[in-house]
């Protein structure tokens, strides 16, 4: 069998399956597989594909034919311009998320140049990509930053692991299991910027097959028409938040006013901003106790 007709049958294999995109999921595939890449396909259409390497390209096919995410067959996704090893114990990180990250860099700068330590926690890390982004861009600070990742799941907790040992920032993050702050030694009011991205869909909202039958739910779902983490967060967020201190979490389209109302109740001081997305969606809140801190650009 040569490769084109290689990439032909796989092409209408993942077309009846229902996959988005097929003749291009068709190539990157075979990338994979053989480091080929798109013009170097087209050179060798006509070339017979070995049987070793088929087999192993098919069994590719056949996982993404089943609606496995493709970040999952690859075992990888790029994350702010990193790579971060993905798997079914882990949320796939989304697009949305690299604003989280911007958000927070913004949070963390401004504080460098007016404490002399900062300490940043994200809560439900899941891959890690946060954490481990924050703690690569941040590498040699004026100033010593303390990085902490919590999450509830050891299996979520040893991907991150092993995406801040790829990045070598894992001397540099301590990893902690536990629901929001919990576990965690921190005295009161001593946390400067704590991130998020909770789950936040409501339960029983149906999903594309890729996301309800493969990633992992307890980090899609949640209680309370989504909002349940959101609680959870606040009250940790008014017991650790530092006096000049901020917390700033993802949200779920159509959120916003909900979250900031359970923000206000848990803690009255909190001052509270929303920011959109690249597509105008109010996808992030901003609760900190009016220090000025926490100006976004």
């Amino acid at each position: 069998m040569t490769l084109q007709e290689l990439l032909k049958n796989a092409e209408q294999t993942l077309r009846v399956a229902g996959v988005e995109v097929p003749e291009r999921t068709a190539r990157w595939l075979w990338q994979a597989v053989s480091g080929m890449g798109t013009a170097e396909q087209l050179v060798h259409a006509k070339d017979p594909v070995p049987a070793a390497i088929r087999e192993t390209y098919w069994q590719w096919v056949q996982r993404r034919a089943n609606r496995e995410p493709l970040q999952y067959v690859l075992g990888e996704t790029e994350f702010c311009g990193l790579p971060f090893f993905v798997d079914r114990r882990v949320l796939i990180p989304r697009p949305e998320t690299e604003q989280l990250v911007d958000l927070a860099m913004q949070l963390i700068t401004t504080r460098i140049a007016k404490k002399n330590e900062v300490t940043v926690v994200d809560v439900g890390t899941g891959s890690g990509a946060v954490i481990v982004a924050l703690a690569k861009f941040l590498q040699g600070s004026a100033i010593p930053l303390r990085f902490l990742a919590t999450d509830i799941s050891q299996d979520a907790l040893d991907v991150a692991i092993q995406n801040a040992k790829r990045h070598q920032v894992d001397s540099s993050i301590q990893f902690v299991k536990g629901e929001y702050l919990n576990g965690v030694m921190f005295a009161a009011h001593s946390i400067d910027v704590i991130v998020s991205n909770p789950p936040y869909i409501p339960v029983g909202t149906p999903l594309q097959p890729e996301v309800e039958e493969w990633e992992p739910h307890i980090a899609l779902y949640a209680e309370q028409q989504g909002l349940a983490c959101y609680r959870g967060l606040a009250q940790a967020a008014q017991q650790y938040v530092a006096e000049d201190g901020c917390l700033a979490v993802e949200l779920g389209v159509g959120q916003a006013d909900a979250v900031q109302q359970i923000f206000r109740a848990a803690d009255p001081s909190f001052v509270l901003h929303v920011v959109s997305d690249f597509r105008g969606i109010d996808r992030f809140v901003i609760a900190d106790r009016g220090s000025g801190l926490c100006e976004i650009s």
